[in-house]
């Protein structure tokens, strides 16, 4: 079984303005790439990816900070998942920038360029009047930290309903 890390949602939200993050305490949550949840949350986000290119194409009044999360090889095996920032869809390709510090992937920095097809997104989320769409595996992973874990690390994080789609 291998781990999957996903970088913290703290940090890829740092530049919305929600909160600071300090730049070398990047933290990385691990799961196992078998994690009923977290497949599951991975689903909904490709499922649901039309809603957010909708809104990527044409955002409404409140609706900023456009980002989706590519999983990257990692040194060790396994993946990690990392937030690509300000991103634009070209040709069925999101382009943007790295968002987080990687922690397992050699020659990957903290804003490189970084693209990835529609159909490989982990993840996807933007801010609609400060309140969080999407971010379906950052909802997994707030609903199993310890409220100590909320506080530290995501003390400003407001969820907004989940999309109602399939």
């Amino acid at each position: 079984m291998r781990l999957a890390r996903f970088s913290a949602l703290s940090c890829a939200l740092a530049c919305a303005g929600l909160f600071a993050c300090e730049q070398n305490k990047d933290p990385v949550t691990h799961f196992s790439d078998t994690d009923a949840e977290m497949i599951a949350a991975t689903e909904k986000a490709r499922r649901t990816t039309p809603l957010f290119i909708k809104f990527l194409q044409a955002p409404q009044r409140g609706q900023k900070y456009f980002t989706v999360k590519k999983a990257f090889p990692a040194a060790s095996g396994g993946r990690e998942h990392i937030w690509v920032a300000d991103v634009r869809l070209e040709n069925g390709v999101f382009h943007g920038r790295v968002e987080n510090i990687p922690a397992d992937v050699p020659g990957l920095k903290l804003g490189d360029p970084a693209s990835v097809p529609v159909g490989e997104i982990t993840d996807w989320m933007f801010l609609q009047n400060g309140e969080i769409e999407g971010g379906f595996t950052s909802r997994v992973e707030w609903a199993r930290a310890t409220p100590q874990e909320r506080k530290a690390r995501y003390p400003n994080i407001r969820f907004r309903p989940e999309p109602a789609m399939p």
